[in-house]
């Protein structure tokens, strides 16, 4: 056979491949856009702007890349979802989605596979007690403070300065 007639036996079996075995499109991880929510939300996390598009040709994997641990209501999903947490402080996580192109026969391809971050800001819970204190402690913290009776019945004056003794030792 000539080389011109493989040439051409190529060319022809070039779009037959790829009709039969699908091209392999670079994979883009979409994590979505930033955002802030209330405390104690449910947050919706969303890959669907990940090409390619066909979502059979991808897995996805959600993780926090840093902030507090969170669970996932499927990790493994294009889209899932996790409750803000109910913290007194405002609490800031990134969120990492990677998604792996997948061949028809149903084998990940790490070697194209792409990673996004989202910034997930959750507010400040008001209602929720500072470390360290309980909520007895939170609601009596403006509470005028109380003077102690005394045995007449009336409040017992508290010294305002300390008293030195002034004998010799």
């Amino acid at each position: 056979m000539s080389s011109r007639a493989k040439t051409v036996l190529l060319a022809g079996l070039i779009p037959c491949l790829t009709a039969t075995v699908g091209c392999m499109e670079q994979v883009v991880a979409q994590a979505g856009a930033d955002r802030t929510v209330e405390a104690g939300a449910t947050v919706t996390l969303d890959g669907s702007g990940s090409t390619p598009k066909d979502q059979g040709r991808l897995n996805y994997l959600w993780e926090v890349a840093q902030g507090p641990s969170v669970t996932f209501a499927d990790a493994r999903a294009r889209i899932t979802t996790f409750t803000a947490p109910r913290e007194p402080h405002e609490t800031i996580f990134r969120i990492r989605l990677t998604a792996t192109y997948v061949d028809l026969s149903g084998k990940a391809t790490p070697s194209n596979s792409d990673t996004d971050e989202v910034v997930i800001r959750v507010r400040a819970d008001r209602s929720a007690p500072e470390a360290g204190s309980t909520t007895d402690e939170a609601a009596n913290e403006n509470a005028a403070p109380e003077e102690e009776a005394g045995t007449d019945g009336l409040a017992d004056e508290k010294p305002t300065a300390a008293i030195r003794s002034t004998e010799p030792t």
